[in-house]
């Protein structure tokens, strides 16, 4: 993929565009945001948006991934610690900008309604799963690709979490989404520190 310069300042096209995009679906939500209004905000030309993102999905996609690669850029502790605190943050974020909760509701339907950015969901997914797997195979000195327990606990953290903010939004969103998601995070730890003991039965 080309990378243009912008010569304001140095930063590439690209660079400009996830951060406007990010910024756009932070304030108007997801489903509001066009691709027009993306490249308006960065004030470049919308072909040019195009040439480096061919749709709305794939925005989202490069920044979620971005965000991933960057928490685990700075790891500290086990990954599990890590992924606690990200879901943590992660939270936090999203409910603390204006309308978050509402805007946290409409992306999770409108998901359901987008193949586009269902599909582009599945692709994160694995990633986020694989990313946790291998961080996990390395804490507990296992062979990530001769052992499943770390995809398993991996799994566990990432559906599970899923799992219960679908469960959020089935509701309207109602009660307090923070403990719930960092629950199934300490409810995997408990589980983890029973299943650690006999990995050779996940072994194959």
């Amino acid at each position: 993929m080309a990378v243009t310069s912008n010569a304001r300042d140095g930063t590439s096209s690209r660079e400009i565009f996830l951060k406007s995009a990010k910024k756009l679906f932070e304030e108007r939500g997801y489903r509001r945001t066009t691709m027009q209004q993306i490249a308006d905000n960065a004030e470049l030309h919308v072909q040019t948006l195009y040439r480096h993102f061919p749709n709305k999905s794939s925005l989202a996609k490069t920044i979620e991934m971005d965000r991933l690669q960057s928490a685990f850029a700075q790891r500290e502790g086990s990954t599990l610690e890590l992924w606690r605190n990200f879901v943590e943050r992660s939270t936090v974020e999203m409910l603390g900008m204006p309308q978050g909760e509402e805007k946290l509701l409409s992306f999770v339907n409108y998901d359901s309604k987008d193949p586009s950015l269902s599909a582009a969901w599945l692709e994160i997914s694995d990633a986020y799963r694989e990313e946790l797997a291998r961080g996990i195979a390395q804490d507990l000195g296992l062979d990530r690709y001769r052992n499943h327990l770390p995809i398993f606990i991996a799994s566990m953290l990432w559906l599970g979490n899923r799992d219960v903010v679908f469960q959020w939004v089935a509701t309207g969103g109602h009660g307090d989404l923070l403990p719930k998601v960092l629950g199934v995070v300490d409810k995997v730890q408990e589980i983890v520190e029973i299943l650690v003991q006999e990995p050779e039965n996940f072994s194959r």
